[in-house]
């Protein structure tokens, strides 16, 4: 920014004249404050930042050094937002129908097309199966668009070849003006990092990536991890915007949490890939023993709320028929079958027992 800002030849000959790191950092600083302090609204964009902290010394904050303008953060980590030097904050979320429509078209035309109706429900059928963010609508239209490849194709890859076709997606895309990272690698890199961080943490990522991703209850987890691990774990999916909030506050519920059935679908094939989990292991007996003693203790307590949000959590891990035994499976379908007596549904809970 400072050689683009310099107004002349002798500017930029002095910045390369200096040889010291950090006098050269505090005349290259200088020199931008000089440059944005004579301009008037100017907007500053920082794109992709991590951690504030890194960008702390770079922020315009003080008018009389700075100059008057305006400044925007992109991030991926939503515990930026807590940052007072920060006023306002916007979380994109999913896209409804109608933006995921108009997106997906402006990306393969840039003119409006118009659109019969048979091939507006053909899209919208597909929009349906791809992740409703802007990232992953954005990718699916470009690659669609520069490899005329089917609709039905298109979704065959990413549910089947997920890993390989994220690194085809890469390729393709890195020449054009859309971002290319596939969600498969920014999915993975960020569960890679927060494992990192604390290698303890993989089996209850495991744990959480077995239930239902929406509505998980805290007081589950704090079953298998003291509530200081559960927070630190929570923490860290939020800090790389892998929880989704229903709300514009992320404290609207803070004894559960949600995230994004697509974000499940790229994080338990890597998980238990990691682990090498194996039907009938012991960890998969382990979780199915403590939703046994947490769906007991919910019927003795009569907490009928709760009961109605684990029969969805039942179900999704009984749907991971590859890693279940039958022993797993007869505890799990058995107290879906007391939930359902105890909720007044006698036929479902026949029918299963």
């Amino acid at each position: 920014l400072a050689y683009t800002l310099s107004k002349n030849e002798e500017e930029r000959k002095a910045l390369n004249e200096i040889n010291n790191p950090k006098i050269r950092e505090e005349v290259i600083m200088t020199l931008v404050k000089a440059h944005l302090k004579t301009s008037s609204d100017w907007l500053l964009i920082y794109d992709h930042v991590n951690n504030f902290i890194e960008l702390e010394k770079y922020f315009p904050c003080r008018p009389n050094a700075w100059g008057r303008g305006k400044v925007i953060v992109t991030s991926r980590n939503s515990t930026i937002t807590n940052n007072n030097f920060l006023n306002h904050s916007m979380n994109v979320g999913e896209l409804n129908k109608k933006e995921k429509l108009e997106l997906f078209l402006k990306n393969i035309n840039k003119q409006s097309p118009t659109l019969s109706s048979s091939s507006q429900e053909k899209i919208e059928k597909f929009l349906e199966k791809v992740p409703p963010f802007p990232l992953d609508i954005s990718i699916a239209a470009q690659y669609i668009k520069i490899t005329d490849t089917s609709f039905s194709e298109y979704l065959n890859n990413i549910q089947e070849n997920v890993e390989e076709f994220s690194n085809t997606i890469e390729n393709i895309l890195k020449d054009s003006v859309v971002y290319s990272e596939s969600r498969y690698k920014i999915v993975t890199l960020s569960l890679r990092k927060i494992i990192d961080t604390n290698p303890t943490s993989i089996e209850l990522l495991v744990f959480i990536s077995l239930l239902n991703p929406q509505h998980i209850p805290k007081d589950l987890l704090n079953k298998y991890k003291n509530s200081f691990v559960v927070n630190e774990v929570i923490h860290n999916l939020k800090k790389y915007s892998l929880v989704l909030y229903k709300s514009d506050s992320p404290f609207l519920n803070t004894s559960e949490f949600s995230f994004c059935h697509s974000t499940e679908e790229v994080a338990l094939p890597y998980l238990t890939k990691k682990l090498n989990l194996k039907p009938g292991v012991k960890l998969l007996k382990t979780f199915a023993t403590l939703l046994d003693d947490y769906i007991e203790t919910i019927i003795l307590q009569e907490n009928l709320s709760r009961m109605r949000v684990m029969i969805s959590h039942i179900k999704a891990f009984l749907s991971h028929d590859d890693l279940l035994d039958n022993n797993i499976r007869n505890i799990l379908k058995n107290n879906l079958g007391y939930i359902f007596f105890h909720l007044g549904d006698y036929a479902a809970a026949q029918e299963i027992f």
